[in-house]
């Protein structure tokens, strides 16, 4: 059976778990990124969403892709830009979808060929 990216060894499974706990300590323990006026605990959520990836992106708890998709999915159901689940799912994506990531796209394909 082929592995789709889940964590192989302790140093990974030890990661995803310290990632997950992380999130949870910096999005639900008040502090001051939850007394921010005027915000809410939204910057809260989009820094542990922050610090998730961060912590899995070291441990390589899961495959590049998996954790850099992370927001998509976390940003509108935490509703961090505050604006609906559909309007937060589309500012989410918006900056995957900048021209400058297809124009060093295009380069590295060429580049490969």
């Amino acid at each position: 059976m082929k592995n789709l990216g889940f964590p192989r060894t302790p140093w990974q499974r030890f990661g995803l778990i310290a990632g997950v706990l992380t999130f949870l300590a910096i999005a639900f323990l008040h502090s001051g990124l939850h007394r921010i006026e005027g915000f809410g605990s939204r910057p809260a959520y989009a820094a542990a969403v922050a610090a998730l990836m961060a912590v899995w992106w070291f441990t390589e708890a899961l495959p590049m892709a998996w954790t850099a998709a992370v927001p998509l999915v976390l940003f509108p159901v935490l509703g961090v830009y505050d604006d609906g689940l559909a309007r937060s799912a589309l500012k989410s994506g918006s900056p995957y979808l900048d021209a400058y990531n297809f124009l060093f796209l295009g380069g590295m394909i060429i580049g490969a060929a």
